[in-house]
């Protein structure tokens, strides 16, 4: 079977590697990468796209997720990231993919790029990398030092664990502590915890499916902004000599 790694560009287009007409072929195995921080762009996605891979028995999502090892930029709005992981359930058939959808350290895909997709489905896993999966479920795992007190009554939610809390849910979630942004853009708060609760987290705890770390490499693939845009950056040079640097270095 042919295969194609599809991700969602800002304006809600697909693009493809390599090159693929729409609408996919019905043997095509399609690979969706998706990064729960760029929820608009799935909005964005037009209605005929998104029931085209809802209704794509072959479609494999694949959702970047950041760590408690990663780097500052690999952190950046992880708040809402966690919070958006519904987003699986807005491009593809959950009963569809409940087994089959996989998860990616954030740094490591912005490290090595479409050679982990390729190494997971050879492999036959779906966490990479194994080095990682207990960084990667540091935010989800409840701790009983965090169990809320009595002067936390108004803050318990029946979505939540009941012996103790995750770290998500007792700095930012039991706040509602950024929640507008996803729940504006299309999450249903309803749907926050059951996507940690019952799709991330078993998959996590399973150290039957990771797949150990491949030798990095350079990603010859740009990685896109948080918040997608087509402004080009401004940038102010003290000198000509910097100012020749910059406009080498950034093509303008």
């Amino acid at each position: 079977m042919s295969s194609v790694i599809v991700e969602i560009a800002s304006d809600g287009t697909l693009v493809t590697r390599p090159s693929t007409p729409l609408p996919f072929a019905e043997n095509t195995i399609v690979h969706v990468v998706l990064d729960p921080r760029k929820l608009n762009s799935v909005m964005n996605l037009k209605a005929e796209t998104k029931e085209m891979l809802k209704s794509n028995v072959n479609v494999i999502p694949y959702v970047l997720l950041p760590s408690s090892t990663s780097s500052p930029a690999s952190m950046i709005l992880a708040e809402t990231s966690i919070q958006s992981l519904a987003v699986i359930g807005m491009v593809c058939d959950l009963e569809k993919i409940k087994s089959t959808f996989c998860v990616i350290r954030l740094d490591d895909w912005t490290a090595t790029g479409d050679a982990i997709i390729h190494a997971l489905h050879a492999a036959q896993k779906r966490v990479y990398p194994s080095e990682e999966s207990d960084a990667m479920l540091d935010f989800y795992v409840p701790l009983v030092e965090l169990t809320p007190t009595d002067d936390d009554e108004e803050f318990q939610d029946p979505n939540m664990v009941s012996a103790g809390s995750s770290r998500f849910e007792s700095a930012v979630y039991r706040y509602r502590a950024f929640c507008h942004w996803p729940i504006g853009i299309g999450v249903e708060e309803s749907e926050v915890m059951p996507a940690i609760n019952d799709l991330v987290m078993p998959l996590l705890q399973d150290a039957t499916q990771t797949l150990p770390a491949l030798p990095p490499t350079h990603n010859p693939l740009p990685t896109g902004a948080v918040l997608p845009t087509d402004l080009r950056p401004s940038v102010v040079a003290f000198n000509s000599e910097a100012a020749a640097r910059f406009h080498l270095q950034l093509g303008q």
